[in-house]
């Protein structure tokens, strides 16, 4: 009997060569989507799964109230960063700024080079080994940044980097005090090098966290905290909610702040100002 269905389908599919070629390429087209799309949202959702302490590691997202556009950001004012510090729930806090797009100059070669200034914490918080230097104080000091392995190719070739000093546009000259392996694909941040922070606050950059300016303008600027084991993050969020409710009562503009849970940032809502990649597109596929 089998036989018998086998040779009538073999006999109908060559009266009608068109449309089973036809069938079967589309057959062929659909699956291969579907699969492409299967792999896509699975990498999506391993977005940065490979720090130790994903589930308690949050950004601090800007809600601004202008009348107009009502925008969320993904950076905030990096004055927040102090107020953390100071709330019992928070165990580390690290402020990041996005501005560090310089030439790289070693002796004849220059390089451009992308990345943050960030705090000591950064190394802390997040899982980025370095292969060569002490993550504990490698950015604590002005003027002292950590390179990728990539990058320290380019530049020192078979030198040894460590001790080494790059000069970074105007911001003058680096001590090279790390190398960290190169970042993993499924990661929201994008970065060559981490500059430390107070190289910033050494140039007036940064200054005192009382200055209305911070509050109102913080373009590049992000705060990610830890959030300490057995805290919650709704007393952070009501703590952050009367900061806002004071700090913007005088203001052209009114905001309010959020949290953003580091699972929650790939895929996740399209925000300005976003620190890399915005993968926030694949938040609609995911929803229908």
């Amino acid at each position: 009997m089998f036989k018998t269905f086998f040779k009538t389908a073999v006999r109908n599919l060559s009266k009608n060569k068109f449309f089973t070629v036809l069938n079967v390429i589309g057959l062929a087209l659909g699956m291969s989507l579907s699969l492409l799309f299967i792999a896509l949202l699975f990498f999506l959702n391993r977005f940065d799964d490979f720090h130790p302490n994903k589930q308690r590691i949050y950004r601090v997202t800007t809600q601004v109230y202008d009348k107009q556009d009502n925008p969320r950001y993904a950076s905030s004012p990096a004055a927040l960063a102090q107020n953390l510090k100071n709330f019992a729930g928070v165990e580390q806090v690290v402020r990041i700024n996005g501005s560090l797009y310089e030439d790289a100059v070693y002796g004849e070669k220059k390089i451009r080079m992308q990345g943050y200034f960030a705090d000591p914490a950064f190394f802390k918080v997040f899982n980025f080994p370095l292969m060569k230097g002490n993550k504990a104080t490698a950015i604590t000091n002005p003027h002292t940044v950590v390179i990728s392995e990539s990058e320290a190719k380019k530049i020192f070739g078979t030198k040894e980097p460590l001790g080494q000093t790059l000069q970074l546009g105007g911001y003058g000259n680096f001590l090279v005090t790390g190398i960290f392996k190169d970042l993993p694909e499924n990661t929201h941040f994008s970065f060559e090098a981490i500059a430390s922070y107070s190289t910033l606050e050494s140039h007036g950059q940064s200054g005192p966290a009382g200055k209305n300016e911070e509050w109102t303008s913080f373009k590049n600027s992000y705060v990610y905290f830890l959030l300490a084991a057995g805290s919650k993050p709704g007393n952070v969020e009501r703590y952050l909610a009367q900061i806002a409710k004071d700090r913007y009562v005088k203001e052209d503009i009114k905001a309010s702040f959020r949290l953003q849970a580091l699972n929650k940032i790939v895929p996740g809502p399209e925000l300005y100002d976003q620190i890399g990649p915005n993968w926030a597109t694949w938040d609609f596929f995911l929803s229908v």
